[in-house]
C-alpha cells in the first residue's frame, strides 16, 4: 500500500478510535478508559523520521481543531477529553514530537481551562486541566506563527529556504574569518 493511502487508512481508523474512546469516556466520567486505546503504537509507526513526523503532528492538529470545536460549541467534557488524549498521544512520542499551535489557540484553550479550574469540577473535567497543565510544563506546545506543513511542497519550499539561509550563514561566517572577496 503507498505511504499516502496507509497514511490515510491509519488516519480514519485513529479518529475513529478517538471518537470511540471519546465517546466511552464522556458517558461513564472516567478518564482512565483512555486506556482502552493503546496509543504506545504510534510510536514508531513509520521508519523514516519526517513521514513520524508530518503523521504525529497532523493528529495533534486534529485532535486541537476538535478541542477547539467543542468549546466553541460548549461541550466542555468532549474538550476536556480530547485533551486528555492529546497528552497520551505526545506521551506516546516519549516527548520527541511536540504539538504545534497559534497563540490563538492557546490562548483559548488556557482561558477556558482557567475558567473551568475556577469552578467545582471533578471526573473529566479536571483531568482534562491536569493534562493541560501537564502539557505546559512539560513544555509540549511550541507556538508557532506558521504550522508545521502536512504536504510535500510545503516541506520542499521550507527545505529551499533553510538551504539559502546556510549558505548565506556559511558566507558569512567566512566574511568575518576576514576572507572577504568584495
Amino acid at each position: 500500500m503507498p505511504v499516502k493511502e496507509k497514511e490515510e487508512v491509519l488516519l480514519k481508523d485513529i479518529k475513529e478510535d478517538v471518537q470511540s474512546v471519546r465517546d466511552a469516556v464522556v458517558l461513564s466520567d472516567d478518564v482512565s478508559r483512555i486506556d482502552e486505546y493503546n496509543f504506545e503504537s504510534l510510536f514508531g509507526i513509520y521508519k523514516n523520521p519526517q513521514q513520524q513526523v508530518v503523521f504525529v503532528r497532523t493528529i495533534y492538529r486534529q485532535l486541537v481543531g476538535e478541542i477547539l470545536k467543542f468549546f466553541s460549541s460548549k461541550c466542555v467534557a468532549e474538550a476536556m477529553t480530547n485533551i486528555c488524549i492529546l497528552e497520551e498521544v505526545f506521551r506516546s512520542q516519549r516527548g520527541y514530537i511536540d504539538i504545534e499551535m497559534s497563540l490563538e489557540d492557546v490562548e483559548c484553550i488556557n482561558q477556558h481551562a482557567y475558567s473551568l479550574g475556577k469552578k467545582e469540577n471533578s471526573g473529566v473535567v479536571r483531568e482534562g486541566i491536569r493534562a493541560w497543565n501537564c502539557l505546559k510544563q512539560r513544555k509540549a506546545i511550541r507556538i508557532c506563527v506558521m504550522p508545521f506543513p502536512d504536504d510535500e511542497r510545503s516541506l520542499m519550499l521550507i527545505e529551499e529556504e533553510l538551504e539559502a539561509i546556510s549558505k548565506t550563514l556559511d558566507g558569512w561566517e567566512d566574511s568575518r574569518d576576514g576572507n572577504c572577496t568584495n
